[in-house]
C-alpha cells in the first residue's frame, strides 16, 4: 500500500524503515524504564530516610491539586 502510494520505492525499503522505527521506539521505551527505575529508587530511598509526609484520604485530593499546581502538571 505505501509502495503503491509512492511513499517508498519498494517493499524492502518500507520494511527497513518500519524496523528502524521499531528500534527507535524500543530505545525510547528503555530510556523511560531507566528513568522510572531511578524515580522509584529515589522514592524508596526517601522512605528509608523517613523523608515523607503522610496524607489522610480526606486530604488526598487537595494535596494532589497543590502538587500539580507546583509542578505545572
Amino acid at each position: 500500500m505505501v509502495v503503491r502510494a509512492g511513499e517508498y520505492q519498494n517493499a524492502s525499503e518500507a520494511v527497513r524503515d518500519a524496523l528502524r522505527l521499531l528500534q527507535q521506539r524500543r530505545q525510547v521505551d528503555a530510556l523511560k524504564r531507566k528513568a522510572l527505575r531511578a524515580q522509584i529508587k529515589a522514592g524508596v530511598d526517601a522512605l528509608d530516610r523517613g523523608d515523607f509526609v503522610e496524607i489522610d484520604d480526606a486530604d488526598l485530593d487537595s494535596f494532589l491539586e497543590r502538587l500539580a499546581a507546583r509542578t505545572g502538571v
